[in-house]
């Protein structure tokens, strides 16, 4: 190998320590050998959209992927959408075993409309329980049941060929790789989900693309 090139790798290591913090030499090597394949064949047209455009699109396409063997999966069980379950899980899995209302609906990035709408039904199916917060008068707090620990746990038996079902069609490489790259677009959005909230597209779009988000 020359030397150019040897130069031209270790800048690539450090660009891509720099891009993800505690990433490993195998985890490297991965990424630089699946970046040298060429992109998969796609619709002609699709190449005029921007990089970003597509990504978006195949993004939203898996998330609709998901949603399909969700609600096939979930046929048997006594959950009724992929939402219920992870709202569940989100109380389950707190430290405190339980958690006010609105934390819930913040946790998983919920307008709070649609949110309330999720916890009422959980509440109305006894998986949840609601009472009020002995230390803000203002807020409720939700703990899960002993029927809503059950139905969580027997729903996972059938949402566990879920994740076998979408990912099964790439190596273990491509996993850990894709991972770690939506592990930091998805941290990035959620340090700047709460400034959002109370934004405009349009001031989104500002603070998200300009200088807002280096002076917030």
């Amino acid at each position: 190998m020359t030397k150019n090139k040897v130069v031209a790798l270790v800048n690539l290591w450090d660009q891509f320590e720099a891009d993800h913090p505690g990433a490993d030499l195998a985890d490297f090597c991965r990424h630089y050998l699946l970046s040298q394949q060429a992109e998969p064949a796609s619709d002609p047209h699709e190449k005029r959209i921007p990089l970003e455009g597509r990504l978006s699109a195949a993004i939203y396409r898996m998330n609709k992927f998901t949603q399909f063997y969700a609600r096939k999966l979930m046929v048997d069980t006594p959950m009724s959408n992929m939402e219920d379950f992870i709202y569940l899980a989100t109380v389950l899995d707190h430290e405190q075993g339980d958690m006010r209302k609105s934390e819930v609906i913040h946790r998983n990035f919920s307008e709070f409309t649609s949110g309330i709408s999720v916890i009422r039904r959980l509440v109305d199916r006894q998986f949840l329980e609601e009472y009020d917060d002995p230390d803000d008068a203002r807020s409720r707090r939700v703990r899960i049941t002993p029927l809503g620990r059950a139905t969580l746990y027997q729903s996972l038996g059938s949402l566990g060929h879920l994740a076998q079902i979408m990912y099964d069609c790439l190596t273990d490489a491509e996993k850990r790789l894709a991972l770690r790259i939506l592990y930091k677009a998805t941290q990035h959005h959620a340090h700047h989900y709460p400034h959002n909230r109370g934004l405009s597209g349009g001031e989104i779009v500002n603070y998200m693309t300009g200088k807002g988000i280096e002076e917030g």
